[in-house]
């Protein structure tokens, strides 16, 4: 065995996505997801189509000249937007799926109690869910893509990536903030409701009732998580999203190790 695959981390990841990936269920799984966004994805082109047409007849009725619609960024603005949001109900069950095998075969107890360091176990856990998501989001990309391929004019290349980039990012700040609960509580119910409800204050921030005070509406509007997607949706790059997420992604990793420090000392 090499030394990268006798990393404890790539070891721990390895053996969660043989676990994850050895019943014909997650494939089962996968293939639903996938028709799921292949359906999403015609869906939101015929709307779009039909209101392009629609205001097309409008402006030769009234004589004016045709709209100008910009369909295929408007096309991937409102196709990753819909994917953001169903990743607030798919990231938080697959974190706890991570923890709840090992609580469930009593081998939590053993890792804790192993040579290994906590941020080893998280790090593994982490990285296997990443991969998760990345097969979950693949088609996504390839969406992008043939819109990119397929679009008389096309999108400038980094315009199309963008969106799913955008999208890779903020599903990675959400699952490493999921791990949270996931490592806290032995509970599966519990850890699945403190990480939607985690996610859904922080997606629902910038949306509050109007705030008296301006520095808290402030706060409010830049631990936002759809606020720093925006600009990915649309197809434009701020460095202050990018280091918005990854701190995130960050905090999310350190509360995690701290979580299952906490539970090492109690066993």
């Amino acid at each position: 065995m090499s030394s990268l695959a006798a990393h404890p981390v790539l070891a721990l990841a390895r053996k969660d996505l043989s676990r994850l990936f050895a019943s014909p269920l997650a494939y089962l799984l996968l293939a639903l997801f996938y028709l799921a966004l292949g359906a999403l994805f015609l869906h939101l082109l015929g709307g779009l189509r039909s209101q392009v047409q629609a205001l097309a007849t409008q402006a030769l009725q009234s004589g004016a000249a045709p709209p100008v619609a910009d369909l295929p960024a408007s096309l991937l603005e409102a196709f990753v937007q819909a994917l953001a949001s169903l990743l607030l109900f798919v990231v938080p069950l697959l974190a706890v799926g991570l923890f709840a095998y090992e609580g469930r075969q009593g081998t939590l107890e053993l890792l804790l109690t192993s040579p290994l360091t906590p941020g080893h176990l998280v790090a593994g856990k982490f990285l296997a869910g990443w991969v998760v998501l990345l097969c979950l989001l693949a088609p996504a990309l390839a969406l992008c893509l043939l819109t990119q391929v397929w679009s008389q004019p096309g999108l400038a290349w980094p315009a199309a990536l963008l969106p799913p980039a955008g999208l890779l990012l903020l599903a990675t700040a959400m699952l490493a903030l999921t791990l949270f609960p996931a490592a806290l509580t032995d509970s599966r119910v519990l850890a699945a409701v403190l990480s939607f409800v985690m996610l859904a204050v922080l997606w629902l921030a910038a949306s509050l009732p109007e705030i008296q005070s301006a520095g808290l509406a402030q706060l409010l509007r830049f631990v936002s998580l759809p606020r720093h997607f925006d600009d990915f949706a649309r197809g434009v790059f701020d460095t202050r999203h990018l280091v918005y997420y990854l701190s995130l992604s960050g905090l999310g990793l350190a509360l995690s190790s701290l979580a299952v420090t906490s539970r090492r000392w109690r066993n």
